[in-house]
């Protein structure tokens, strides 16, 4: 009951907050701008290089290749076992949507040396697996920065979000988590990955990063 109550207030206080602001920045605007950048992408393809961070994981760096085509296609080939976190486009889409998450207007901040938008976006149903989304938008090319996700039993996910070559797909993504009893295939592991298995049945919070690189990219846009 407690929980309910303040989650109650954090919610209350975001929205009031965000109609405090709501003349200042018409934050459905920026929304569909940023998910239009994504929509006009048909299909893409590229490699990356996937680095690893947790204290009861040593892997080396592992090498992908992956594929993208709209709506829902999603491939990923590498040699052998291989962290990704969900990072594709769909995923991303399903945030951004207004009919599903109501947004809130949060304020402004400097990030990577660009102004960006904060925007939370609150889910309007119930039975919606996320609690609170957070995302920062570059209000000169709309692009997503970072997004701060908060689960209601899978713990909370921060993602950073490098671009280059005026590219809208990311060159970078930074991946930060706190999750408790981590869910991993022991058995189709490699020799080449070590894994603390007394801290992996742990049920603490545990916290870790990915790092994945994107390179030779191969994008298809919408006629």
């Amino acid at each position: 009951m407690k929980k309910l109550m303040k989650r109650t207030i954090v919610f209350a206080f975001l929205f009031l907050n965000g109609q405090l602001f709501s003349q200042e920045v018409d934050v459905t605007q920026m929304l569909d701008s940023s998910a239009q950048l994504l929509q006009n992408i048909e299909a893409y393809s590229a490699d990356i290089l996937v680095k690893v961070d947790v204290d009861f994981i040593r892997m080396p760096d592992k090498k992908a290749h992956i594929e993208y085509r709209s709506p829902d296609h999603y491939k990923v080939e590498s040699d052998g076992f291989l962290i990704l976190p969900k990072m594709g486009m769909k995923p991303m889409l399903k945030q951004l949507d207004t009919d599903k998450f109501h947004p809130v207007f949060n304020g402004e901040e400097l990030i990577k040396g660009a102004n960006c938008v904060i925007i939370n976006l609150v889910p309007k149903e119930r039975k919606s697996k996320i609690a609170l989304s957070t995302f920062w938008i570059r209000k000169n090319d709309y692009r997503i920065v970072r997004v701060e996700t908060f689960t209601k039993k899978s713990g909370s996910f921060l993602v950073d979000l490098f671009y280059k070559d005026g590219l809208p797909l990311p060159s970078e993504m930074h991946f930060s988590f706190e999750v408790s009893g981590f869910n991993i295939p022991v058995k189709f592991i490699g020799k080449s990955i070590e894994i603390d298995k007394t801290k992996l049945k742990d049920d603490e919070v545990n916290a870790g990063k990915v790092y994945v690189t994107f390179s030779n990219y191969n994008i298809r846009f919408q006629n």
